[in-house]
C-alpha cells in the first residue's frame, strides 16, 4: 500500500515533522546525558526548570507557572521525585507550605544541560534552518534579528510548545491505542514509504530487539504490516507498511502538528546564528 497521498505543502509539513523527530531525539541524548533517564520528556524537563527558577516554590507556585493542570504536572514531578532530581521539603516558614527545590544531582544536571544544550543548538542549526525552510520561514532573516538570549530561556520556550503539542497529539491518538512518542514517529516515517525494521531501528535510535518490540505493538493495534519478499534481489526482506487505519493515525499526527507548528517554529528560532548563548546564573 502507498503512503498518505499528500498536497504539496502537507509532504513539506511531514518531510519537516520528519526532521523535527530527529532533532528531538538528539534534545533527548542531551537531557539523557544531563539528567538521566527521566529527564528527557517535554513536561518533566518544564516542571525541572520551573522549580529550579522559583526557587522555593511549592507545586502549587509550579502549576501556577506552568498554567498546565495540576494533575498533568503532577505526573511530571512524580518522575522527578523517583529520579532524585528534586526533592519535596517544608517551607522554613511556613511550616503547612510544600517546599519543592533540586537536589545537588539535579542542581549539577541542569547546569550540564544547559553546555550541552548551547552545543546542540549550533549543531543543529542546519536541520533547523531546513525545517524553516520546508515551513515557509525566512531563517536568513530569523537569525539577523535575534538578540542575546540565556539557553535557559530558549530550553523552556521549547519544552512548553513541545508539551503543548505531546499534550494534543497524545490525546487525539487513544482512540489508534497510540500513548508513546516512538510509535507517533514510527508511522510518521512510515507515512512517507515503506521501510525495513533496520531503517526503522537507525532513524529512531532503537536496538533491533526494540524496534520489533515497538513493530509487535504497532502491527497488534492494526496499524502497520510487516511483509517479506517486497525488495528486489532479497525475497526473505521484511518491509513495513501502514494499514489504512494507521494511514488514518498519521494523518491524525500531522495535522495535529499543522495546529502547533507556529509556537514550535517561534520556539526554534532563538537557536540560529548564535555561538554566544549566557549560561543562566548559577544558584546558590
Amino acid at each position: 500500500m502507498p503512503p498518505l497521498r499528500l498536497s504539496d505543502e502537507e509532504a513539506a509539513r511531514l518531510h519537516a515533522l520528519v526532521l523535527l523527530q530527529r532533532y528531538s531525539l538528539g534534545l533527548d541524548r542531551v537531557a539523557e546525558s544531563a539528567l538521566g533517564n527521566r529527564g528527557t520528556d517535554s513536561l518533566d524537563l518544564q516542571v525541572l526548570l520551573t522549580i529550579d527558577k522559583l526557587h522555593d516554590g511549592g507545586p502549587s507556585e509550579v502549576v501556577a507557572a506552568l498554567g498546565l493542570p495540576r494533575s498533568t504536572v503532577s505526573r511530571g514531578l512524580a518522575r522527578l521525585l523517583d529520579e532524585r532530581l528534586v526533592v519535596r521539603g517544608t517551607h522554613p516558614v511556613d511550616r503547612r507550605r510544600a517546599e519543592l527545590r533540586l537536589t545537588e544531582l539535579g542542581r549539577r544536571g541542569v547546569q550540564r544541560f544547559e553546555r550541552s544544550l548551547a552545543d546542540y543548538y549550533v549543531q543543529g542549526e542546519p536541520l533547523v534552518k531546513e525545517v524553516m525552510h520546508l515551513l515557509g520561514r525566512r531563517p536568513e532573516r530569523v537569525a539577523a534579528r535575534q538578540h542575546r538570549v540565556e539557553v535557559r530561556e530558549v530550553a523552556e520556550r521549547q519544552a512548553s510548545s513541545g508539551a503543548a503539542y505531546a499534550r494534543d497529539v497524545r490525546l487525539r491518538m487513544r482512540p489508534f491505542g497510540v500513548g508513546e512518542a516512538l510509535e507517533r514517529d514510527t508511522l510518521t516515517i512510515l507515512a512517507t514509504r515503506r521501510a525495513r525494521p533496520s531503517n526503522l531501528a537507525d532513524e529512531l535510535e532503537l536496538s533491533p530487539a526494540g524496534v520489533t518490540s515497538l513493530l509487535d505493538r504497532l502491527e497488534g493495534l492494526g496499524l502497520v504490516v510487516r511483509e517479506s519478499g517486497g525488495v528486489e534481489n532479497d525475497l526473505r526482506a521484511v518491509l513495513v507498511y501502514l494499514t489504512p487505519r494507521g494511514r488514518r493515525a498519521a494523518r491524525v499526527v500531522l495535522e495535529t502538528f499543522g495546529e502547533h507548528q507556529g509556537a514550535l517554529l517561534d520556539s526554534l528560532e532563538p537557536t540560529l546564528g548564535r555561538d554566544d548563548y549566557r549560561p543562566a546564573a548559577a544558584v546558590g
